[in-house]
């Protein structure tokens, strides 16, 4: 298994570029991104979904807008597992997410004066999982840290890479269909 580390100067911030955008499992990332973005907005019609350019290394996947006010950054996440399994002892209601990416998304949450909110789509079963991450300039999730945890570096890849990545605890979460 081939290890990179952000010294290395290899793909570690697992951010899409162009070049994974346009590959298939790239395309296949997105689509699921704009199911997960589907669900959401059939459960909450009066929320806009704004995108963010996937071809460019943005540090959130959306904001979530009503009336036209920023109310929520997004952190989006689509796995190719169930509810089932996330419930397993291997994962225990567990979130693996790099820890830059929430370090980043609550900065520019806290920023916005918006909350960080959290949503995996689980792929098989065709749900979003929407947790709240921050509100009000404070974590509302039980999060953990787990350094030196190799971890798959982007979607488009089977590579894994060493940084430091954050467990969010899932119980409680919303479930949207």
């Amino acid at each position: 298994m081939e290890l990179a580390t952000a010294e290395s100067g290899r793909d570690c911030v697992g951010a899409m570029s162009n070049l994974a955008v346009k590959s298939p499992e790239g395309r296949k990332y997105l689509e699921q991104e704009q199911r997960a973005y589907e669900i959401f907005w059939r459960n909450n019609p009066d929320h806009e979904v704004i995108e963010t350019d996937k071809s460019l290394p943005a540090k959130a996947d959306a904001l979530l807008v009503k009336g036209g006010i920023i109310q929520s950054v997004v952190l989006t996440a689509c796995r190719n597992f169930t509810i089932e399994r996330l419930c397993s002892a291997s994962y225990d209601k567990r979130w693996l997410l790099t820890t830059q990416k929430l370090v980043d998304g609550a900065l520019l949450a806290d920023m916005l004066c918006a909350s960080l909110q959290g949503f995996l789509y689980l792929e098989p079963e065709d749900c979003l999982l929407v947790k709240e991450l921050r509100k009000d300039r404070f974590w509302v999730a039980d999060i953990a840290r787990e350094d030196n945890l190799p971890t798959q570096a982007n979607c488009t890849t089977d590579k894994k890479v060493i940084r430091p990545n954050s467990m969010i605890d899932m119980r409680g979460v919303q479930i949207l269909r």
